[in-house]
């Protein structure tokens, strides 16, 4: 099931959100990828049960991914609700008895779901928390602590029909403004080992390196200057180049307007 489920929807956001690759988000939700397929977490609740024992719950994943970013956030879950800022006109609604999520339009990759229980009064706070890593099969995918009969206690969740659509509450932001920039994201640092595992590495944990992102540089040109005459498609052939490129490199917007004197770039 993990193979045949699990994977193929981390497949699926690789490919739906190549646009962001290297951000902030992206790097967030590939550190808790990472931690699904090499973590060996086991569910369990105990302080600093991870680094320690390979031990997490919910919002010691969550706080684990995060804080591999250098964003320190709580340990606790029902403390959530004062995490961030709330994302708006996202609530959950039931159709023909099935639950679903209404207004996926404002979410962003590297959110965090919120769900809630009641106390014996009736008052709702917050139970269970996990990261949104996107939409995958036209609906919002959570990746967390989730019972699915993985090999660990991590999976990924976008089936809202019954308790995932019923419970959810809140919707959190904690990422900065410009965390789904490109090639500009915050590198995490090396994943967490645990000291012992509950769960032993079934093969060898990868080790970790940081992701280099390719400097762009400027293509190298050399300079021409138009002569009376002149025409961008003669030029253009005379120098094994193409009209495109040269109004390219030039910005002109209108490839019949070049005047003798002008200082055109061509490339290399």
């Amino acid at each position: 099931a993990y193979t045949k489920d699990d994977l193929v929807k981390v497949a699926k956001y690789r490919q739906a959100y190549s646009g962001i690759k290297g951000s902030t988000a992206d790097n967030l939700v590939e550190r808790a990828i990472w931690y699904m397929d090499n973590g060996y977490m086991v569910y369990g609740h105990q302080y600093k049960g991870y680094k320690d024992y390979g031990i997490v719950d919910c919002s010691n994943f969550v706080s684990l991914v995060y804080s591999d970013l250098g964003l320190d956030i709580t340990t606790t879950a029902k403390k959530y609700g004062s995490v961030g800022t709330r994302v708006q006109g996202v609530y959950s609604k039931q159709v023909n008895g099935k639950w679903t999520i209404q207004g996926t339009e404002n979410l962003k990759p590297g959110d965090v779901f919120t769900w809630y229980a009641k106390t014996q009064s009736g008052s709702k706070y917050i139970s269970h928390v996990a990261i949104y890593i996107g939409m995958i099969d036209g609906q919002p995918a959570v990746i967390g602590t989730a019972d699915a009969g993985n090999p660990t206690a991590i999976g990924i969740v976008n089936d809202w029909r019954y308790w995932w659509g019923e419970k959810f509450f809140t919707v959190q932001r904690i990422l900065p403004a410009g965390s789904w920039t490109a090639g500009q994201g915050i590198q995490p640092k090396a994943p967490t080992i645990p000291a012992h595992y509950q769960l032993p590495p079934q093969r060898p944990v990868p080790e970790w390196a940081p992701v280099k992102t390719p400097v762009k540089t400027a293509p190298q040109t050399n300079s021409y200057i138009v002569k009376t005459g002149d025409m961008l498609w003669k030029i253009a052939v005379t120098h094994n180049t193409t009209v495109e490129q040269i109004t390219t490199l030039n910005n002109i917007t209108n490839a019949n307007l070049i005047y003798p004197g002008q200082v055109l770039k061509l490339p290399v």
